[in-house]
């Protein structure tokens, strides 16, 4: 059974469906009609930003394009330093060292870059340690560099390459070990021998201590070989820079920024933890800088060798008692000064105070003397003393010798001898 009714409505609905399609198609773009109408409609219908566009592929044998990647960001490149030239008299600083020293060298020629009369000369080489003499000898060779040319000052900062162990020069084996007693000892030698070989030049000789680095042992390290070097170089007249108070913060640990020679808080230290930028080299150059301009204007002079302390045995215990008490002055009594009293003599010796009351001043008292009873004589040969006093018999003798009591003077408070009337 058919439904006639239902034919019109689906005729309109095709019809409707047609012309939709129909704006679609005209209203898209023909490269996108041609490659996907359906897609074009629906955008058409919903919306969808613009069709996408397909690059036509190269023609044949042209080249292919390559992937450009992105460029790594440089570190900042460092300012050169920029000397003036200088005079044929110039005063000339040497300067020693490794790595350490050659960042040092670095800041002195950019301190000095504008005087004409100061010239900076660099020998240090990077690779250098003390500890080892099988690449470069430089306790060998330190003669012949001195006597390469003209120096005023001589600057030397190594040590960052020493940690490790002493080698045989011919077998390469290992002799010391790393901070044991006989490595201790080797070191001391070593450094003592150049220090001295520095000396005898006769030029002002500056020794710089090591900096703090950011890895924590090799930091601990840097500061064992400060205690080590600076005795042995301050008690032969060289003087020691200590530098690491200013590449600290404010806890006394390692830092990368810090602030510069003109206060300004900058980056001092190197990527590596170990090494300085232009702007730390610089500072580090400043602590020896201003000792060198000083004695260029006379105001400062070369040190003086400091006498290194005796070590000392430590004492007994018994000596040290024996020690303790200092030994007593001859004694004062023995001399005998002038003598001054303070009341009277009497006839047998007795001494009464100025002023006192005398036994006949005294009213009688029944069963009372009149005076008390006289000493026994004394042998012909007792001492006395200046004034004809007995020694042997004084109220202060009987008092503190024999132990005896004084009698009070008669009618004084604390005279008992009267006796009450009954």
């Amino acid at each position: 059974m058919s439904c006639p009714n239902l034919r019109p409505p689906l005729r309109l609905l095709s019809l409707l469906v047609a012309a939709l399609l129909g704006a679609a198609l005209a209203g898209a773009s023909p490269a996108a009609a041609q490659g996907d109408p359906m897609s074009g409609f629906f955008r058409f219908l919903f919306g969808g930003g613009q069709p996408r566009t397909q690059q036509a592929p190269p023609p044949p044998g042209a080249p292919v394009p390559l992937e450009v990647k992105p460029a790594k960001p440089r570190a900042p490149v460092e300012p050169k330093i920029v000397e003036q030239p200088k005079q044929s008299d110039a005063q000339v600083i040497l300067v020693l060292g490794d790595s350490q020293g050659s960042n040092m060298a670095q800041g002195l020629q950019a301190a000095f870059a504008d005087d004409p009369a100061v010239a900076v000369v660099s020998k240090a080489r990077p690779s250098l340690a003390i500890v080892r003499d099988d690449e470069y000898d430089f306790l060998a060779t330190l003669p012949a560099t001195l006597a390469e040319g003209k120096f005023d000052f001589v600057v030397i900062m190594s040590g960052v390459n020493d940690r490790q162990s002493f080698y045989d020069k011919k077998t390469g084996a290992k002799t010391d070990e790393l901070r044991s007693d006989r490595w201790e000892t080797a070191y001391r030698n070593r450094i003592g021998a150049i220090v001295k070989i520095l000396k005898d030049t006769g030029k002002p000789v500056y020794w710089v201590g090591q900096p703090p680095t950011e890895r924590p042992t090799h930091s601990a390290f840097m500061g064992y070989l400060n205690g080590l070097v600076k005795p042995i170089v301050e008690s032969a007249g060289v003087t020691f820079v200590d530098v690491w108070p200013g590449f600290t913060d404010d806890d006394g640990n390692f830092t990368y920024q810090g602030p510069d020679v003109d206060g300004k808080v900058k980056r001092l230290r190197a990527s590596d933890g170990t090494h300085f930028t232009r702007a730390g080299q610089r500072k580090l150059a400043f602590f020896v800088e201003q000792s060198i301009r000083d004695q260029i204007k006379g105001i400062a002079l070369a040190p003086e060798p400091v006498a290194p302390e005796a070590p000392q045995a430590p004492q007994a215990p018994q000596e040290v008692v024996l020690a303790a008490p200092p030994p007593l002055p001859p004694a004062p009594w023995k001399k005998v000064g002038p003598v001054i009293t303070l009341g009277n003599p009497g006839a047998d010796g007795e001494i009464e105070l100025a002023g006192a009351p005398t036994a006949a001043s005294l009213p009688a008292r029944p069963g009372v003397p009149a005076s008390p009873p006289a000493l026994p004589a004394l042998p012909a040969k007792a001492d006395v003393m200046p004034g004809g006093y007995p020694l042997t018999e004084t109220p202060q003798h009987r008092r503190l010798v024999r132990g005896e009591g004084i009698d009070p003077p008669s009618g004084r408070v604390d005279d008992f001898r009267w006796q009450r009337p009954r």
